[in-house]
């Protein structure tokens, strides 16, 4: 094998490896505290699960919640397994799932994660969200645009359905300024430096962008046609699902 053929062989084995514990909760429970990440790992003492597809927003969103609190909250988080919800909503834990329109998740999870390809990614996101699809009662569901504009009424729909009383996000200039530095911060952490990578940061980037439209021509090839509208599908149903729910609930 040469050099860059093992280069990418090797995280991809892992990753796929990953991903078949992280749809089975009990083995999910066990490589958690392996990889050391029994902090971000739902348990019964767990306040919120907030969650969802890599690049769905789901850092803006931790970080957001964790600024409105008055007081530590203890979040399961950044673990990206269906696993993780299914035991949250087996614990009666408050669950927030962020859900994003294809492509963008797709193509942000590529330039961060190069080995994989953009069918493999795209393939990640349908398994996930169908793992999670006969499940979603059991979620307070937010699509990406809400919880990046509204999400204060995110977090009500959260306290009415699990009784809770965390407090609102309400947004604002300097709200969002700390939102990007808290952001900025949790990026530094993971990267064991000072650093923050452009290609990781969950915020807006100018090189990401311009990397994802880049790998727009693979994404919509033909090949891909099927799971394409299969992540579509998808999407609408937690979301579609979501809005009636809420309004239900109101």
């Amino acid at each position: 094998m040469s050099a860059e053929a093992s280069s990418t062989f090797w995280p991809r084995a892992r990753f796929e490896v990953r991903a078949w514990l992280d749809g089975r909760p009990l083995l999910f429970r066990a490589q958690t505290s392996l990889r050391g990440r029994r902090d971000l790992a739902v348990s019964r003492d767990t306040d919120i699960v907030i969650e969802g597809f890599p690049r769905s927003g789901n850092t803006y969103a931790v970080a957001a919640f964790e600024l409105a609190q008055p007081r530590p909250i203890r979040i399961a988080r950044h673990l990206h397994a269906p696993a993780q919800l299914l035991l949250a909503a087996r614990y009666g834990v408050a669950t927030l799932l962020v859900v994003r329109r294809v492509p963008d998740p797709v193509l942000s999870v590529v330039v961060r994660e190069p080995y994989l390809t953009v069918a493999r990614a795209l393939r990640w996101y349908v398994d996930f969200h169908e793992a999670l699809l006969t499940h979603r009662g059991a979620f307070e569901c937010a699509a990406f645009d809400e919880v990046t504009t509204r999400y204060g009424e995110v977090i009500d729909r959260v306290n009415r359905r699990y009784g809770t009383s965390f407090r609102r996000y309400e947004g604002g200039e300097a709200a969002e300024a700390l939102v990007r530095a808290r952001i900025e911060d949790m990026e530094r952490q993971d990267s064991g430096g000072v650093d923050v990578r452009e290609t990781f940061v969950a915020r807006p980037s100018l090189l990401r962008d311009r990397l994802k439209e880049e790998l727009r021509p693979e994404y919509e090839a033909a090949a891909l046609a099927g799971l394409r509208r299969a992540a579509e599908d998808l999407y609408r149903e937690f979301v579609v699902t979501t809005t009636a729910a809420a309004q239900s609930r109101t």
